[in-house]
């Protein structure tokens, strides 16, 4: 492997050195990520003050404390560094660009390079070859060079092949990091007076032209709005979108009311509006993949200024902005912003769809899931507000569907589907993957973990401590806002962090050093698993639900300090991890078949969305649903209305699980070896091992060591003993 990565960064940013105003413009040249010992550190700085001159390079080489020496001449200088082991990207990057600094350290920000080569009398490239043969390293170089749209691009140069060089170390998450840590405009100022202006600006004019050609407003004087109205203010919301691999999309801005200003009874009435569970759009995409459905993505454009409004709402523009040479207007359809604008725009798009056809039906179960199940026509759609995951078989009936829908509303169409709620989704014939790994590069460089070396194999150590912190007393680290986050990562695609974050999230109001060191272990653990993919596979042999339940009971009283036990589930379809949960439960249990009964419970109210949803609206038979338990006790508790002194204390809504399992039918209790139980994941800190052999399992990665026939062998073995000696 070679030693030298001969990776460059340019960056252009303004700073104050020596409470002088200054231009600077960074390169660095580091060792491969992972690589200890010394290395050569090379920093160039331009100063283009006014009281200086233009063409007079300075430069300033600088370690993590002190400025070591300052150059007039236009040449790069070299210093060896010893035991330096942090990557020394971090000193490009880690850093905050409106932070004024008096020592040229952690020099950093998002910013594009200017023409360097043009202002200097130095042949970079050849002074970095000669360099290279003087300290013995590899000839192969890394050159950052400046793209046509300003954004970066990592060509390696080896042996005249150019290929891609992903300065993350990460060639299989081949991810633009340069805009994740991008800070949008807050105000039309701070916008027009942003380097991308001219993109901010032509991105409100768009935004103005759309709402006139929807005609969600007309002009109107302030002495003509009644005595009785009072305007709504507003504001313009600014948002870079991003693709999946990083690359802008678009800039975006939003004319959005200001609704906390609205008085309820006058302004609005009513304002909820559904959205999907999650669990129901991975059952969607499952569902899609099982059925072998050709996939859509669709999105409206503009989706709240399609529906019309039936309250009088009048709105005062932002600042001096104009509509048609009036700041005030009056709103003739629903605004991004107003407390109804949600709802109205749900109502206006249910109304489309169900009049398309009658036999298209809205699910009782999920109201954000139309299906229509037929011999020879089988369409289904998930609606999240106005972005869409649509399955058919029926082309001439899909193509009459988007013919009656782009009637209404302007209905963009991606065959690719490869996007959907921050998951990025990957197809093959017979699999789809689901990831969130932006997101989780965008974390990292947010947290200032550009090249973390060290790597947790697990996400939470096994033997750890919890204890509250000082509310009154709380470290001065964004710790809700990194937890929060991952609690997001962990509930839509990564179920094997789930278990730390919702202890984690327990101490959000009373954290402390200790507990926001256990939160940057988790990030690390996903920065350095970004390769563990949820995957779904399309597999014909397997039943169409199950559910593996687990509890611990009082196995981690360093972490449940009150004596409540946490509870685990996850719910495959057709073996494809669909819905997972972690909770700790309400009351305290006391005794193992307790806390697992009551797990039994939470389990199959959960299981009961998608039995619902599958068999009783779409009318694929699923039931029983085999419920894998690891605690015989409960198994037996469960089947047979019995009660003890050790049980007849438990609440009546807990006997759910022995009506469901008894009565109706709809599960079969199957007996699992505890240490074969996925949802162990979900109960507790495990080892490598065992988190890796769970987590592989849910994920669909490999096989478990137990498979399902050898578990069903066992406990027909098991019954069939029991039976013998009864």
């Amino acid at each position: 492997m070679d030693k030298y990565s001969r990776i460059f960064h340019y960056r252009t940013r303004k700073a104050k050195i020596n409470n002088q105003s200054v231009t600077q413009t960074v390169i660095i040249l580091t060792l491969k990520q992972g690589i200890r010992g010394e290395f050569t550190h090379q920093v160039l700085i331009t100063d283009q003050d006014k009281q200086m001159n233009e063409n007079q390079p300075r430069l300033i080489l600088t370690t993590r404390d002190k400025q070591l020496e300052e150059f007039t001449q236009p040449s790069v200088h070299n210093i060896t560094l010893q035991g330096l082991t942090d990557h020394a990207v971090n000193i490009i990057e880690g850093g905050d660009a409106s932070t004024h600094i008096n020592n040229v350290d952690y020099i950093g920000g998002q910013f594009i390079f200017g023409n360097l080569f043009n202002t200097m009398d130095i042949n970079l490239e050849d002074h970095i070859s000669s360099e290279n043969r003087k300290s013995g390293a590899p000839k192969s170089s890394v050159l950052t060079q400046p793209s046509a749209d300003g954004s970066n691009m990592h060509a390696t140069n080896n042996n005249n092949q150019n290929t891609v060089q992903n300065i993350n170390n990460e060639p299989q998450n081949n991810i633009n990091t340069k805009y994740l840590t991008y800070k949008e405009p807050s105000t039309i100022k701070q916008a027009l007076n942003a380097p991308d202006s001219v993109q901010w600006e032509e991105a409100m004019n768009a935004e103005m032209k759309q709402l006139e050609e929807l005609k969600t407003m007309i002009p109107i004087s302030e002495h003509d709005i009644p005595e009785n109205k009072k305007p709504i203010t507003s504001r313009f919301v600014y948002k870079l979108k991003l693709l999946a691999n990083g690359d802008i999309d678009k800039y975006k801005a939003r004319l959005v009311a200001q609704g906390y200003t609205q008085i309820h009874g006058v302004d609005y009435h009513e304002n909820f509006s559904p959205t999907p569970q999650i669990g129901g759009v991975r059952f969607v995409i499952a569902f899609i993949l099982h059925h072998k459905l050709n996939r859509v993505s669709a999105d409206v454009s503009g989706a709240f200024l399609e529906a019309e409004l039936s309250e009088e709402i009048y709105l005062r523009l932002p600042g001096t902005f104009q509509f048609k040479g009036s700041n005030t207007v009056k709103l003739l359809k629903s605004l991004y912003g107003l407390k109804q604008a949600a709802r109205d725009w749900y109502v206006l798009q249910d109304k489309i769809i169900r009049e398309f056809d009658p036999d298209l039906k809205r699910s009782l179960t999920d109201a954000c899931i139309y299906f229509k199940i037929a011999k020879d026509n089988i369409f289904i759609i998930s609606v999240h507000v106005d972005d869409y995951a649509i399955g058919y078989n029926n082309k001439e009936y899909y193509e009459s569907f988007l013919k009656h829908y782009r009637k209404r509303v302007k209905f963009k169409t991606s065959e690719e589907f490869d996007y959907i709620l921050q998951m990025k989704l990957e197809w093959t014939d017979n699999t789809v993957t689901l990831s969130q790994n932006r997101q989780i590069t965008t974390l990292c460089n947010k947290f200032g973990l550009h090249n973390n070396k060290k790597s947790p194999v697990t996400p939470m150590k096994t033997d750890i401590k919890i204890m509250p912190g000082d509310k009154l007393n709380l470290p001065k680290k964004p710790y809700t806002e990194l937890v929060c986050s991952l609690l997001f990562i962990a509930r839509y695609t990564r179920p094997d962090i789930l278990y730390a974050v919702t202890v984690l999230c327990r101490y959000l109001s009373c954290f402390n050093e200790d507990l926001w060191e256990a939160a940057m272990r988790i990030l690390k653990y996903l920065q350095h698993t970004l390769d563990k993919k949820l995957t779904y596979t399309r597999q014909e042999d397997t039943s169409a639900l199950e559910m593996y339940c687990d509890a611990d009971w009082c196995n981690k009283e360093s972490i449940t300090i009150d004596g409540k036990c946490t509870s685990g589930t996850v719910i495959m379809y057709h073996g494809n991890a669909v819905e997972w949960s972690c909770q700790k439960q309400q009351d305290v249990s006391l005794s193992t078949t307790e806390a697992e009964y009551k797990q039994l419970s939470y389990g199959i109210k959960q299981t009961m969305y998608f039995i619902n949803l599958i068999q009783e609206e779409m009318g694929y038979k699923v039931t029983p649903v085999p419920t894998w338990e690891d605690n015989q006790g409960t198994i037996m508790f469960a089947q047979q209305p019995t009660v003890s002194m050790r049980s007849r204390h438990i609440a009546l809504n807990y006997h759910y699980a022995r009506e469901q399992v008894m009565r109706f039918k709809r599960f079969a209790l199957k007996y699992i070896k505890s240490q074969d139980n996925p949802a162990d994941i979900f109960t507790k800190p495990l080892d490598r091992e065992t988190l890796c052999k769970h987590r592989d399992f849910i994920f669909n990665l490999k096989a478990h060591p137990s498979t399902k026939q050898g578990r069903r062998d066992d406990n027909e073995k098991k019954m069939n003993k029991k039976a013998k000696y009864d």
